[in-house]
């Protein structure tokens, strides 16, 4: 295999930390990208009849590393994921690449069924005209996942042509996201480099050691102990979902073995950064804090870290701090849309909605594919009264990411705020799936509960509005419609103790309502108020 030059393009790197915060960097190898692995933000959404929490949630990249001793292959159960190819136009230099896709897909699959029981199978094929203005392989990163859904597929390989005779391939991948992007070089050439990038969309990092797939300088087409361990435990990760759960009881594990290798002292820069997200992983937020601030006294211009510190900061309510440490990643690349997302995360929490919107609306913008900024958007447009145009960016949502409990909240909310029968049955029946797929969300009981209300169904409606109270007992809004529940029904005292808890828990908005006025019998309607989406 031809030598590869190690080279970081700091134009073409990026970070993105923060609700799922993520991050893809890019490195050349004979001048291929050497990963990307991204950390991504995840919103929680505390919902209260309409109130979300949005907050960052630190994923680590790789879900698991355990110790670096060789490991058996795992060959069963075998796992087949599947792929969209997104061929570019223009395509670039003479080169059949459809023909030379098949055969790297049918190399690379081998590799991975054999030491990891995962299959790859192609589904589907599409063009892609390419921005040509992106100009680095970062930002074409970015135009193929505006502009390539993964529909039925897990994985999305965007691929172009060599810029010139004999380039070399390169390339660049998005852990959380499942994107990659491909550069062919010469033909035959292609297979490390899609070893290397298909190990970071299962979480494996850059190694400083030889003889392995894992070397961004000269990759091997077999993985060493270590990374093997670590695509191991991602084998069965999920793809296009809010999340991505560590495997059950593997936490200190893992981090023994990230501990482990960093111990080697080897330039492999991602190990503690790795080893950062493993402590947030167990809360553990100033060892996390830490190990930050040990990397960016080595070098104080790294993204990714600035980005985890971002969150890490913003989760010990130093929210200013965090929106100073966003500031520098924006500033360092600005078309990061993750980024963008946290940043918005922490106008939020410090009540600047107006700043909180223009962040998620960038983040869309960068990254129409996006569901936490879709969902976070459509929050904020619903807050505003713009009903309409928050059910377009959640039903967006919910088309890449259907079983997104929160999104299903959000989507109930919306319609039951259009007043008409049709919108309230359509309201009930996406609340109801919120529910089956999340039963410990207080508020989809809540909304759906208010769904019921308005539809008649009393019985049902009570039931899930006290199911509210049980999951969280200050639910404001479930005692409030609690309270319009019952004096419709004549039980005067329920309805006055409910309207009481409101008072409690809300003195302000109580007595701004004129429910503590001695005449004031309370609410005659349920309530779904989108000024209710704010931070608490």
């Amino acid at each position: 295999m031809e030598r590869v030059e190690s080279r970081r393009n700091e134009n073409e790197e990026s970070t993105v930390s923060g609700s799922e915060a993520a991050y893809s960097s890019r490195r050349a190898l004979v001048r291929r990208s050497s990963r990307a692995r991204v950390l991504r933000p995840c919103i929680s959404y505390t919902l209260f009849i309409c109130l979300l929490f949005f907050s960052p949630v630190l994923l680590p990249s790789n879900r698991a590393a355990g110790k670096p001793e060789s490991v058996e292959p795992q060959k069963e159960p075998r796992r087949i994921v599947t792929i969209k190819i997104a061929g570019a136009e223009p395509s670039g230099l003479g080169i059949d690449w459809e023909r030379e896709i098949k055969k790297v897909r049918g190399a690379a699959s081998g590799t991975y069924q054999q030491d990891f029981g995962i299959e790859f199978k192609i589904i589907k094929w599409e063009t892609w005209k390419i921005d040509k203005t992106a100009g680095t392989m970062q930002g074409l990163l970015n135009d193929l996942k505006k502009k390539i859904a993964p529909g039925e597929a897990d994985v999305v390989i965007g691929v172009l042509g060599p810029s010139g005779p004999g380039d070399s391939p390169t390339g660049i991948a998005d852990y959380f996201s499942a994107y990659i992007l491909l550069r062919l070089g010469r033909p035959g050439a292609a297979l490390p480099v899609v070893i290397h990038e298909l190990g970071h969309i299962f979480g494996a990092v850059d190694l400083d050691e030889e003889n392995t797939a894992m070397n961004p300088r000269n990759p091997a087409l077999k993985f060493d102990p270590f990374s093997a361990r670590v695509i191991g435990l991602n084998k069965n990760r999920s793809f296009h979902t809010q999340g991505f759960p560590s495997p059950p009881g593997s936490i200190r594990e893992v981090i023994s073995g990230y501990e482990a290798r960093a111990s080697l002292n080897r330039a492999e820069p991602e190990i503690p950064l790795f080893l950062a997200y493993l402590y947030i992983e167990t809360k553990d937020y100033a060892a996390a804090t830490k190990a930050c601030l040990e990397v960016l006294k080595r070098n104080s211009e790294t993204p990714e870290i600035q980005g985890l510190l971002g969150n890490l900061y913003l989760a010990q309510g130093r929210t200013d701090e965090a929106v100073a440490e966003y500031r520098k990643v924006i500033e360092w690349n600005p078309e990061l849309p993750l980024t963008h997302f946290n940043l918005g995360v922490a106008f939020l929490q410090k009540g600047e909605e107006d700043k909180a919107t223009l962040e998620f609306r960038e983040a869309v913008r960068l990254s129409p594919n996006y569901v936490e900024a879709q969902a976070g958007l459509a929050q904020q447009l619903l807050k505003k009264g713009e009903v309409d145009a928050a059910l377009d960016h959640v039903r967006k949502a919910l088309e890449i990411f259907p079983d997104f409990p929160e999104g299903l909240c959000i989507l109930g909310a919306a319609l039951i705020l259009k007043e008409s029968k049709d919108r309230l049955e359509e309201a009930a029946s996406v609340l109801q799936k919120a529910v089956a797929l999340k039963p410990g969300l207080p508020e989809a009981h809540s909304i759906l509960g208010v769904a019921y209300g308005f539809l008649g169904k009393d019985e049902e409606a009570e039931a899930e509005l006290l199911k509210t109270l049980e999951l969280k007992p200050n639910s404001l809004e479930a005692h409030l419609n609690l309270a319009v529940l019952f004096r419709k029904s004549g039980r005067d005292e329920k309805a006055a103790f409910h309207l009481g808890r409101v008072a409690e828990i809300d003195h302000d908005f109580a007595a701004k309502s004129g429910f503590l006025a001695a005449d004031n019998a309370g609410p005659v309607k349920y309530t779904v108020r989108p000024e209710m989406f704010r931070q608490k």
